[in-house]
């Protein structure tokens, strides 16, 4: 069973979009990313501040609704990671398309226009995956394509940067993942004053957030105070 990554980030318009091209993007990536349980759970227009599947677009509808010229704010889950699944998106998109025949001409406008005025969409985000202990940003830019199993028009994930982070507190709130911690250094260093097991003074306030900074997910105090003291 895949271990599922937890990804935020943001999607911008390259070129000159018009809005029926924003109408027909948003139509496709709402029915797309994420329906098949993995990618953009989570759409948000930048403009508004609603979410993309609750109000009404133009070209799809009620249902879904359509992100302004600001782009987009988004958070999902990986299938492993989220490149993994970006990369994977021009076969599983196809897939989704598949027999349902407006979806597949309103992508098939979407190719064409994207095509003829060399629209993308540039994708940033962050991921991380406490199993595989991990942590990155990428970007890159959805793009049109023809997919080259099905021979179905769709987008594809093409990766521009990618850097590298150590899975410490201190990235993990730097790129938004936490604000607040079960465990912090302080709770640590009041239970070792307050209970005063053999050796807590030879323990300082440093040790502890030197040791909780590549653990996240310490929540058990006695249990860090024990490791601590063995250490």
């Amino acid at each position: 069973m895949a271990n599922i990554s937890s990804a935020h980030g943001t999607g911008t318009f390259e070129g000159n979009w018009t809005e029926r091209d924003r109408g027909l993007f948003t139509a496709f990536l709402a029915q797309t990313l994420g329906s098949w349980g993995y990618g953009f759970q989570v759409i948000t227009c930048v403009d508004t501040g609603d979410d993309v599947v609750c109000a009404n677009n133009p070209v799809y509808g009620s249902g879904t609704g359509l992100i302004g010229e600001g782009g987009f704010s988004w958070a999902g889950s990986g299938r492993w990671s989220m490149q993994s699944t970006l990369e994977a998106f021009e076969s599983s998109s196809a897939q989704e398309l598949k027999g349902k025949t407006f979806l597949l001409k309103i992508t098939g406008e979407l190719y064409d226009r994207m095509t003829a005025n060399e629209l993308s969409v540039h994708l940033s985000f962050a991921d991380e995956e406490g199993g595989c202990d991990f942590l990155y940003e990428m970007e890159g830019e959805l793009v049109p394509t023809i997919c080259k199993d099905s021979f179905i028009v769709t987008l594809k994930f093409r990766e521009t940067s990618y850097t590298e982070h150590e899975r410490t507190r201190t990235n993990l709130k730097k790129l938004d993942f936490y604000e607040e911690y079960e465990l912090n250094a302080s709770d640590v260093f009041e239970y070792l004053k307050s209970e005063k097991p053999k050796g807590w003074q030879k323990i300082t306030e440093v040790d502890v957030v030197a040791y909780l900074e590549p653990r996240p997910h310490e929540y058990n105090v006695e249990e860090v105070a024990e490791e601590l003291l063995a250490a």
